[in-house]
């Protein structure tokens, strides 16, 4: 199987790369597979594409090693104010205790409409009950 070089690529070759590239994604500054490593030392194709690899995991590794200590952490004086503002009462959980609060006041006044309304009737009917007795 040729390639654009003009060096011949052994058969082998994208099993050998699978492998090694398996190994640098998995354990980062790893070593390669035992016969993958002895395939790229005689590979040159092969040796190529992994040390390109190998390049761009030291170059992501060193830039994402820069934006991890680039930011800073936080204060101990933040994580007692997170903290503490995450044992707060939830807004949802005041909004609900607000309507609970609102319908048993309606409740309540309804009831003593309704309780005042029965004490007229039963106001009324003693009034014509008592003219009844006196005969009127």
């Amino acid at each position: 199987m040729g390639n654009s070089t003009g060096r011949s690529s052994n058969a082998g070759c994208p099993q050998v790369r699978a492998r090694a590239l398996e190994a640098i994604i998995l354990s980062p500054g790893g070593s390669i597979p035992e016969g993958a490593a002895d395939h790229i030392g005689s590979c040159p194709d092969c040796r190529e594409a992994i040390s390109g690899v190998e390049r761009m995991d030291m170059t992501l590794s060193g830039a994402l090693r820069q934006v991890r200590t680039g930011i800073p952490r936080p204060s101990t004086e933040d994580i007692d104010l997170i903290l503490a503002a995450s044992r707060l009462t939830p807004p949802a959980a005041g909004l609900l205790r607000n309507i609970r609060r609102s319908v048993n006041r309606m409740l309540l006044l309804t009831l003593l409409v309704l309780s005042f309304l029965a004490l007229c009737g039963l106001g009324w009917v003693l009034v014509l009950a008592w003219k009844a007795a006196r005969g009127g």
